[in-house]
């Protein structure tokens, strides 16, 4: 549930003076997670910061906000027994003099990165991926408190999806930021995707008693999970996606944690009860592989040993469910509606539903595969600056967006228990469309509007990297996007082959001063990557060209990306409008480059071999604005 390539993405009453638990708004639903009690000395301790050091080894992005790095160690409260913990984090402070009032607060929730004692974010200079988010939203104005949740540090285990533990862990994220940064304010916000929207969440709901002393504003939560129970039936019928098979090891040791009778074992098989250290992986080799061997899974990896099994599972996840009482302050929800999305958003429109009844002010947002984390990120964005202008805050409860339409026959989502008890089986799956072995678009072909979900059959998917006035499209019988209106603006089409990639062309058209088009062929799919927030796939073919100029490169994000293998110029046809027609062929670890003015060059690498897979992607590319998109007129591969 993690991964954050896209920048701009990615937001108790005590027993004593404010220390018991709250029965303000409605009792908890039963077996969900209730607030424990905290002691006196628990309580004063809370935010207390055991450890600041100063990070000098920031990544580009942090580097570039002009932001300054604390890697922290503060004190904060277990949500499961209310006892003291140490928990690590990181507080970035924006260049500059503060507002009027001091700098406000956000705290980040970051998605899913691992249950392990080295998974926290905070301990690597790029934040695991989430360092352009937390940039962003230095660049936004705020203070960044981002914890690391109990457990991802040096010591302890994590409570994996523990709601009032991760909430617990925002709130005295935010008292620490405060104890760093003497120029802070005690206003503060609440941003999170993935677990990080279940913290989000969970941080509202206790704000008001947890948070005394604080000026809490409200909660933007992308893809929270609120409610997965569903996991349990979508294992029993088969249906879990690959992304959430890949995750489960992981998910069930975390919720072990807070339920040891639960039996990982009884629900991992064949490649999943293999080599545990690559599945609970969070960074490094072991993070590539792990997406390799998740396109190797089958339906029966992840099914459950028994009914017992499934429902044990199904009432453990539903413990750690919310929505649990009235929030303390008004929240944004984005629900992703991509068939590939980890978190159903049928689902979250669900705990949407429950909070309404709690008379939350909430306002939900269902939103496509195609703008989700960008314009997403954009709304959380200026709906939390909102909130610090003091402008009401909007609420849909009353005409909340519909139920997302069942992905199988039968009226109900898969996995989910029909009206007489059964689970709904994957029946569709059979008469799934398998992947090719080889496609070829004419875009011409196309009428003028939004890419569709496939073209001639074949299923494909666009991702947005930002900074472009407009998401890919098709107009006049090419694939185009918008003009750049920023750095680094990109927009993707891929598909998805029945085998490792062996060619992959494309023929283009460019204007002046021009961008570029790239071909690229990844190690695994760059959509489910993005919707399962995991760090993004290494590319065995990277070929970019522009209006005179191409490189081959291999591509890898953990050591800055390209890694280039050939280069050079090409006679532009007389006519500068002309199309141009480029092509990568691959044998083994050899790649073979065809140029528009008929040349061939070729280059050997043994990576190419070890990194090819079977996602061919093809991208419009500028640099800066001002420059003048290029745009597709066909695509192939094979």
């Amino acid at each position: 549930m993690r991964w954050n390539y896209l920048a701009a993405a990615t937001v108790v009453s005590l027993a004593c003076a404010g220390c018991a638990a709250s029965t303000e708004a409605s009792e908890a639903p039963p077996h969900r997670a209730t607030v424990p009690a905290i002691s006196q000395s628990v309580a004063d301790q809370r935010g207390e910061v055991v450890k600041d050091e100063p990070a000098t080894d920031l990544s580009d992005p942090l580097r570039k906000s002009g932001a300054t790095e604390h890697r922290i160690a503060y004190r904060s409260a277990s949500g499961i027994d209310g006892d003291s913990r140490v928990v690590t984090g990181a507080v970035f402070v924006p260049a500059g003099p503060p507002p009027p009032g001091g700098w406000p607060i956000i705290a980040y929730g970051h998605g899913t990165t691992g249950v392990s004692n080295n998974c926290g974010p905070s301990l690597y200079p790029d934040l695991l991926g989430y360092d352009l988010v937390v940039a962003s939203l230095i660049k936004l104005g705020f203070v960044v408190a981002l914890t690391d949740y109990e457990g991802l540090g040096p010591t302890g285990k994590h409570p994996y999806l523990e709601p009032i533990t991760e909430g617990f862990n925002m709130i005295d994220a935010v008292r620490a930021a405060r104890h760093v940064v003497s120029t802070a304010s005690t206003r503060w916000v609440a941003f999170g995707v993935s677990e990080g929207g279940q913290a989000a969440w969970s941080a509202n709901e206790l704000a008001s008693d947890y948070g005394k002393g604080l000026d809490f504003l409200g909660s933007a939560s992308m893809s929270p999970t609120i409610d997965v129970s569903g996991l349990a039936n979508l294992a029993a019928a088969g249906w879990l996606n690959q992304v959430q098979q890949a995750l489960l090891p992981m998910t069930l040791a975390g919720v072990a944690v807070t339920h040891p009778d639960l039996n990982p074992a009884a629900f991992l098989h064949g490649p999943l009860m293999a080599n545990p250290d690559m599945w609970l992986s969070c960074h490094g080799p072991l993070v590539d592989e792990r997406s390799q061997r998740a396109a190797q899974l089958k339906r029966d990896d992840s099914a459950p040993a028994t009914t017992q099994d499934q429902e044990r599972l199904k009432s453990a996840l539903a413990d750690l469910a919310g929505p649990r009482s009235r929030g303390s302050g008004p929240m944004l929800v984005l629900a992703d509606l991509s068939d590939g999305a980890t978190v159903q958003p049928a689902w979250v429109r669900k705990g949407a539903q429950e909070a309404c009844k709690l008379g939350d002010t909430l306002q939900l947002v269902m939103q496509n595969e195609q703008t989700s984390t960008v314009s997403g990120a954009a709304l959380a964005g200026s709906w939390l600056l909102d909130r610090l202008a003091g402008k009401p805050a909007p609420n849909n409860c009353s005409s909340l967006p519909p139920q997302p339409e069942p992905t199988v026959p039968g009226g109900q989502p898969p996995g989910t228990v029909a009206d007489n008890g059964s689970i709904v089986q994957p029946a569709a799956a059979s008469q799934a469309t398998s992947a090719p072995s080889e496609v070829s678009f004419d875009f011409a072909h196309l009428p003028d509007g939004d890419v569709p979900g496939s073209i001639g059959g074949v299923p494909v998917a666009t991702i947005e990297a930002g900074h472009s006035a407009k998401p890919a499209s098709i107009a006049s019988g090419r694939l185009v996007h918008g003009a750049p209106i920023g750095d680094n603006a990109a927009s993707y089409l891929e598909t998805m082959l029945a085998a490792p990639v062996t060619r992959i062309g494309a023929t283009a058209v460019f204007q002046r001063p021009s961008g570029s088009i790239a071909l690229v062929v990844w190690q695994y799919s760059l959509a489910q990557a993005r919707r399962g927030h995991n760090a993004p796939p290494k590319g065995a073919i990277h070929f970019v060209a522009g209006a005179t100029s191409w490189k081959l490169s291999l591509f890898d994000a953990t050591r800055g990306g390209e890694i280039g293998l050939l280069y050079g110029d090409y006679r532009a046809p007389g006519d500068f409008a002309a199309p141009r027609t480029f092509e990568v062929d691959r044998s083994g670890d050899t790649l073979t480059v065809r140029l528009p003015d008929g040349e061939v060059r070729t280059a050997s690498d043994p990576r190419v071999g070890q990194w090819i897979g079977d996602a061919a992607c093809w991208e419009l590319y500028e640099l800066h604005p001002g420059e003048a998109p290029a745009a597709f007129t066909k695509a192939w591969a094979s």
